[in-house]
């Protein structure tokens, strides 16, 4: 007799295996600006995106939300490691809106 996995145990290998950097957007394809203001711009040139990121001197130092359209600086719980699993991901997006890797 040959042993096969459960869906439900080839969903958990493969959850664990893919991490978030599996999916993660290339940086030249985020919409990234470069202040508060042009932030502002790009959010409301790209309706499909709720966050963006704000870099300075190189940095992602900060993100305008478009629903609040309140700008904040990156902090720590705005983050996660790009070796985060694909179903701690899910978890952790049950509580937030976003995070940034």
């Amino acid at each position: 007799m040959v042993w096969m996995p459960t869906i439900e145990e080839t969903l958990k290998r493969l959850a664990t295996t893919f991490t978030v950097k599996d999916i993660m957007v290339p940086d030249a394809d985020l919409k990234i600006a470069a202040d508060d203001l042009a932030a502002i711009r790009v959010s409301h040139d790209n309706p499909d995106f709720s966050v963006i990121p704000i870099r300075q001197n190189g940095k992602l130092t900060g993100y305008f939300e478009r629903d609040s359209r309140n700008t904040k600086k990156i902090a720590l719980n705005d983050l996660i490691s790009d070796g985060t699993s694909l179903l701690d991901l899910v978890e952790i997006l049950e509580d937030r809106q976003f995070c940034l890797f």
